[in-house]
């Protein structure tokens, strides 16, 4: 280094890193990986040793990393610059913007915009996810906890049986047959929970969710089973059922998926995958195929630290929002390319395989055109399903539009230099690069195995070549430079054939994408336009007299309306805090106008009915406590979107919301900001109409239940002509929960 000094204006200047330093330092690092890998790899060696040595492969592994991304050509550096590179990106609130127009109040939801400035004072724009571990016994206190605070829970005869569901629920899942049949008597209670899972997943339009009528049918199996026939399926009504499933959800996403299908085992951290692959792809010489990320830490105005994962921004044109630009993209855009677009996705082909990464389908990868619409350029994004323990047989089948990623036998094609660095990629180099992520010794071997699998898979095909064994549908390779991917047609490279559909690879999905994006944008403004219309005049109908009985089905239809659209607001999870809280707000409407027109609905059903303590003259209707409970959601729901409005508009003015004059937006808002803001517009605009009880609606209620009082009092005398009172009976109301 001392040679490197130069004096500038008389002062001492810090030597660079340059090429040949850095070739030096990386040749280094591998002889560090492998003696590590064969310590590691030594079971005769102390645990003790074997754990010094995983910390310190840890920390030394963040360098190597640091080393693949640096560039001391374009951006020359010093290697204490390069030593800053290695830490853990750490920032404080103060000092970042959390999404911009979609500024959060606190570091709260999952993921969420962010941007910064990096050290030469360049603004970084991405996504901070919170970190996120597979813990089931969380997942499954929080259902629980959720369920309790569901109004209909509260009133509900169900409550002794799900508190005994609760307490006895590892129980009775381990007494499923099914479960137990497919996993055996002796899996873990979480395993069958995850397995039980998988089978209630379904999906729809509105996306995954737990089918309630499934999730009756197993569970009641396992609680006739552990109770001796005390509780089964029947103890609970419809309802709470449903309510059960979707506490679930949550669930859908760790267990199903990424423990399930992924085989990322409990306890292993998702969000720092995306990490991880960004390292792997630095390894091969293909950094920006991917979305890159890293792990971060941000500290809060209070002191917390919030640890997570960042992931820069995406270049190109996301198909579940799409951009204007979209509208100029044509259908013949896969048509005489540059190339670099299906070198890219050749590349992210191998990578996904590498990686383990099954979740590779179109809405997933961001497509990027050049001036004449040709597709030039494809990134990988939301890669946190990588590094399980999936084997090469698992990969790609297709099965249940499950592991969507491309299996070595419909790669196709692969880049010259991509081949070139696979087969000079030492195992031990590629765990030591992966070391410091989080990933189990499994998880690492698993890596390990699919890039030997690969190599032999690439050397097999080569030796097919040669031997002018080539075939379309049997082991074939082919190996293309930068010239053959400008000349290639997509057609070759494809792997679905109309024999065999499902043998697809990452271009079959492409070719299923890209040409529709201009058809695609067009459906999504229609579809806008439409939702808004709809609901812009349920909105201004406003609500009728809210005691009649036909009223609270009305509401509820609006506010799932209104539900559904701050839900496919939120497809892409860039949540704030304070939007989480609307939407709750706005589920929390919902779910009372759904436990009063549950109510009346029963109380109205004609065996109901002829029952003596059911039975009414009059058809049940909505009460004063029924009442207060809508305008209770109301106002819980008319706070929620003035917060978050006031969040992204401070000197907004109430007035500003009639409708009569322009909404004003945020400086630089973006098309996906300003529809979040017409839909919390209009949560506030219905909340509004309904925090307020008019005199007729409780004066109606009060006749209802003069009228329901007198006609019970009617049905005593009759019963009782002698008028003996007995004073230990209780006067039932006409309607049950009629206050």
């Amino acid at each position: 280094q001392t040679a490197g000094f130069r004096q500038t204006r008389g002062r001492s200047k810090l030597p660079l890193v340059t090429a040949r330093d850095k070739t030096n330092l990386l040749a280094l690092h591998q002889d560090i990986g492998k003696a590590a890998e064969a310590v590691l790899g030594d079971e005769n060696e102390p645990e003790a040793l074997r754990d010094i040595v995983k910390k310190i492969t840890a920390l030394s592994s963040g360098h190597h990393n640091a080393l693949l991304q640096y560039d001391p050509a374009k951006n020359p550096k010093t290697l204490s610059s390069l030593e800053e590179d290695v830490r853990t990106l750490t920032i404080h609130q103060g000092s970042v913007v959390l999404g911009g127009a979609d500024a959060m109040g606190g570091v709260q939801s999952e993921r969420a915009p962010l941007s910064f400035l990096d050290n030469n004072g360049n603004r970084i724009s991405g996504v901070f996810t919170k970190k996120k571990i597979i813990e089931p016994e969380k997942l499954l206190e929080n259902t629980f906890q959720e369920l309790t605070e569901v109004p209909l829970f509260n009133v509900s005869r169900d409550a002794e049986a799900v508190e005994w569901l609760r307490d006895n629920f590892n129980e009775i899942v381990s007494r499923i047959p099914s479960l137990t049949e497919a996993l055996g008597q002796d899996a873990e209670p979480m395993e069958y929970l995850a397995k039980l899972m998988f089978i209630c997943d379904e999906d729809n339009e509105n996306g995954h969710y737990v089918d309630p009528d499934k999730l009756k049918y197993y569970l009641s199996q396992g609680m006739e089973e552990t109770s001796g026939g005390e509780y089964d399926g029947a103890s609970l009504d419809d309802d709470t059922w449903n309510h059960l499933a979707e506490a679930m959800k949550p669930m859908i996403g760790p267990l199903v998926y990424a423990h399930g299908v992924a085989k990322i085992p409990f306890g292993g951290r998702i969000d720092n995958r995306n990490a991880a692959m960004s390292a792997v792809a630095d390894l091969l010489g293909m950094p920006n195929v991917i979305a890159r990320s890293k792990p971060m830490k941000i500290i809060d105005k209070d002191g917390n630290v919030v640890e997570g994962t960042f992931m820069e921004a995406s270049k190109g044109l996301d198909p579940s929002n799409l951009s204007p630009e979209a509208s100029r993209i044509r259908k013949s855009c896969l048509k005489d390319t540059n190339g670099k677009g299906f070198k890219d996705i050749a590349n992210l082909q191998v990578l996904d395989y590498l990686c383990g990464n099954f979740d590779r389908h179109g809405a997933n990868m961001h497509y990027q055109f050049d001036k004449n619409g040709k597709l030039c350029g494809v990134q990988g994004i939301d890669n946190d399903s990588a590094f399980g323990v999936l084997t090469d047989k698992e990969l790609g089948t297709g099965k249940e539009n499950y592991l969507q990623m491309t299996n070595l036998m419909n790669l196709r094609v692969i880049p010259k230099e991509t081949r070139d660095r696979v087969m000079a990629l030492e195992p031990s180099t590629l765990k030591y690069a992966l070391r410091g992520y989080g990933l189990t010794e499994a998880e690492l071997k698993s890596a390990e195995l699919r890039l030997k699998t690969m190599k032999t898979y690439i050397r097999e095909a080569a030796r097919r070549d040669r031997e002018g064994r080539r075939s379309k549908d049997r082991m074939h390779l082919r190996v293309m430079s930068d010239s053959d991917f400008k000349s290639a047609s997509l057609k070759d490279l494809c792997k679905a054939t109309d024999q065999d559909p499902d043998r697809s690879n990452t271009f079959d999905i492409v070719k299923t994408v890209v040409p529709d994006l201009a058809a695609d944008r067009k459906k999504q403004v229609e579809e806008q336009n439409r939702e808004y219309k709809d609901l812009k005049k349920a909105v201004e109908v406003g609500m009728d007299n809210r005691a009649e009985r036909r009223v609270p089905g009305r509401e509820r239809i609006k506010g799932s309306s209104l539900e559904a659209i701050l839900n496919k607001r939120t497809w892409s999870a860039w949540t704030s805090d304070n939007y989480i809280k609307m939407q709750q707000a706005v589920k929390g409407y919902v779910n009372t106008y759904k436990t009063i027109e549950n109510r009346l609905e029963q109380a109205n059903k004609e065996e109901n009915k002829r029952m003596a303590n059911y039975h009414h003259e009059k058809e049940a209707v909505v009460s004063r406590a029924d009442l207060q409970n809508m305008k209770q959601a109301s106002e819980r729901m008319r706070d929620a979107a003035w917060t978050y409005l006031t969040g992204k508009m401070p000197g907004l003015q109430e007035e500003m919301l009639n409708g009569e004059q322009p909404i004003p937006y945020p400086d630089r808002a973006s098309d996906y900001t300003k529809r979040r803001i017409d839909a919390a517009v209009d949560v506030y605009r219905l909340a509004k109409q309904g925090a307020e009880i008019k005199p007729v609606e409780t004066q109606t209620a009060q006749d209802n239940e003069r009228e329901a009082l007198a006609a019970q009092q009617k049905r005593q005398r009759e019963r009782n002509p002698e008028g003996v009172v007995n004073e230990n009976e209780p006067v039932r109301p006409a309607v049950p929960g009629l206050s």
